[in-house]
């Protein structure tokens, strides 16, 4: 079928004449089509609209949030009332759509929106049923998540018969180890195995949301308690987790005075909303989770001692990746199987690359482990991929393992985050080069998302030479 100019006009017709907004993005976020509502939306012309990056519109607040970002990075149509302009008493319904093609591969995002008086009609409607569904989606989109935790040395085979014993009880668990270790992955265990695995599993990254917002986040705020507070309320995250599990990660990193509310949470099962009157009564298995030292928080006066003495019911501990050789030699050949099935390869690894990857410390433990892996299935096993390789990783020496190296007093004037954040930078900066500053080309080379790449890079301050998106430096 063959469409005649004419017909093209037409439909341009009726997208100019729509009467929200219409905004489409393509597979690197950059703006390529804008109608003449979104314009008025944002109060910017098409020129300087298009050959945007769709963060630049929340970057510069013409939107509160990005349902074309989200969509980008997950995949999947997202629905979500957006303020405009920074203006708490304007906002719209926007709905963001993936387009991919005949090989599933996505293309464009198109995002629509709804006018402003049909986004405030419907939008406390739309709050109520999400908070109605969160607990059933929840628990289905976690079945088809893929967690794995492999068990070949004593240590995990211990740990993990252990946790099949708690997971029958409703006590509260304390889980340590080094960042990357798998401590979501033992507490999705726990859950799974537990009398509510039926309901939720809601994991919370205690040091991801910032102090002030914390306690609303946790116990939720009745309509009106504070400037900026959602019109209808909002339910905290315990009240969201009731009857399944709230998995706490990096507790350590709880604010203080929010540490005594949480305690009677946990004694009595009873919430009370910011600015509420009443109290809600909830049953909420928590699983903690820290790579810090508790007892030495709780004696620099940093934790709460009968807050830790409550948590601290079941305690478990997942050792390092490098003290779990066993475990190393089974992860290697996990995740070679599955990133060579992800991207359809046949990659093997030679003796040799296993052999250093057997020696090496591994100081980021399985989630580094599970990287280098793919960067290597991908580069079809080069050594440049290799801890140790050409292309080395920060401190390490080819031909040797982290643990044949003489101490580096240097490293004890840094944090253990400075010191990656600096490695991830160094590293960020050189595949950056290689690739000639094309985020695409480094999106396919590394892996990992465009919008990823990007926000990567705006963190740490490196601005790609040929694309279309220049990262604004923050004020």
């Amino acid at each position: 079928m063959v469409y005649a100019p004419e017909g093209i006009s037409l439909y341009r017709d009726i997208i100019e004449g729509y009467q929200g907004s219409i905004i489409v993005v393509d597979r690197n976020a950059t703006l390529v089509f804008v109608n003449r509502g979104a314009c008025e939306l944002s109060g910017r012309s098409e020129e300087e609209l298009l050959g945007w990056s769709a963060y630049d519109l929340v970057r510069i607040k013409v939107f509160s949030r990005s349902t074309l970002t989200e969509t980008l990075e997950t995949g999947k149509s997202v629905t979500r009332y957006l303020m405009i302009n920074g203006d708490t008493n304007r906002g719209i319904l926007a709905t963001s759509v993936p387009i991919c093609d005949e090989a599933g591969k996505l293309r464009y995002v198109i995002a629509y929106s709804q006018g402003e008086a049909f986004a405030k009609e419907h939008y406390a409607k739309l709050e109520l049923e999400k908070h109605q569904m969160l607990q059933m989606l929840s628990s289905l989109l976690i079945e088809t998540k893929n967690y794995h935790f492999i068990c070949e040395s004593p240590e995990t085979k211990k740990l993990f018969q252990l946790a099949e014993v708690i997971s029958g009880v409703s006590a509260t668990v304390l889980i340590t180890g080094e960042s990357g270790t798998g401590k979501e992955v033992l507490a999705r265990h726990i859950h799974k195995k537990s009398d509510r695995a039926g309901s939720i599993f809601l994991p919370v990254n205690c040091a991801a949301i910032p102090a002030e917002l914390m306690e609303s986040e946790l116990f939720g705020y009745e309509k009106g308690a504070f400037t900026g507070a959602n019109r209808t309320g909002k339910p905290g995250l315990l009240e969201l987790a009731d009857q399944g599990t709230l998995f706490l990660d990096e507790i350590g990193e709880l604010p203080l005075p929010l540490q005594s509310k949480l305690l009677r949470a946990l004694e009595l099962g009873e919430v009370r909303r910011i600015g509420g009157n009443t109290t809600n009564y909830v049953d909420v298995r928590i699983i903690a989770a820290t790579n810090r030292n508790l007892m030495s928080l709780v004696q620099q006066g940093k934790f709460r001692e009968d807050l830790y003495y409550r948590l601290n019911v079941i305690p478990l501990h997942i050792p390092p990746l490098r003290e779990r050789a066993e475990d190393i030699a089974a992860l290697i050949d996990f995740f070679v199987l599955k990133y060579n099935t992800k991207h359809h390869l046949q990659t093997s690894l030679s003796d040799e690359t296993k052999r250093r990857l057997l020696d090496y410390a591994w100081p980021g433990n399985v989630r580094e482990l599970k990287n280098v892996l793919q960067r290597l299935v991908i580069t079809d096993g080069a050594m440049g991929g290799l801890p140790g390789g050409s292309q080395q990783e920060p401190g390490l020496q080819a031909g040797q393992s982290l643990r044949a190296q003489e101490p580096d007093s240097s490293l004890l004037s840094v944090s253990y985050r400075e010191y990656m954040e600096g490695a991830e930078r160094a590293y960020l900066e050189r595949v950056l080069q290689l690739c000639h500053g094309d985020v695409s080309q480094m999106s396919e080379r590394l892996g990992l998302h465009v919008s990823g790449i990007y926000r990567k890079l705006d963190k740490y301050g490196l601005e790609p030479k040929r694309c279309k998106y220049k990262i604004p430096h923050k004020a």
